[in-house]
């Protein structure tokens, strides 16, 4: 299966960044005590990573010994893609991140409630990730049964498993 190849951020993204990153040196210049928030969020990023931690650890001892076959298994082989399966399984992992590479996800996992995904990181991230891996078309997906209905990773195998393939170029 092909690795995802994002795309590479535009110019006019590039040029974005480099206003917004003007903008905070200037307030910083010009108001010195704005700095003062940095380590109130510092101090919150801190907190959000040890409860993070916590979470993880929760997670590994409860699916110790799980694995992708174990996700697999919870699919009818016969007429679900095993790739797409695949796909929803690594993307899912690389989305959450470093600390979560370890955990195994369940098929019933609930991304948003379960996973800490948010409607922008499925939207904007996995769907075109998962699409270009398995080589699904994301054209007409809104006459997909399962379009508006994603909440597990279920539901997102589901929906990869009932879109046709992508034309080739």
């Amino acid at each position: 299966m092909p690795p995802y190849n994002p795309t590479p951020m535009p110019i006019a993204a590039w040029l974005i960044v480099g206003v917004v990153a003007a903008g905070a040196t200037y307030l910083f210049w010009k108001y010195p005590l704005w700095l003062l928030v940095f380590p109130a969020f510092a101090l919150l990023f801190w907190e959000s990573s040890r409860r993070d931690k916590h979470r993880v650890a929760e997670f590994l001892a409860e699916r110790k010994g799980e694995s992708i076959c174990d996700f697999a298994r919870a699919f009818d082989t016969k007429t679900v893609d095993t790739w797409v399966i695949r796909a929803v399984y690594e993307e899912i992992q690389a989305l959450l991140g470093d600390a979560w590479r370890d955990v195994p996800i369940r098929a019933d996992d609930n991304l948003m409630k379960d996973l800490d995904l948010d409607d922008e990181d499925i939207d904007m991230s996995l769907i075109d990730a998962i699409a270009q891996r398995t080589g699904r078309s994301l054209d007409d997906y809104e006459q997909n049964s399962m379009y508006g209905k994603i909440y597990t990773a279920r539901d997102l195998v589901m929906l990869f498993n009932g879109q046709p393939d992508a034309p080739r170029r």
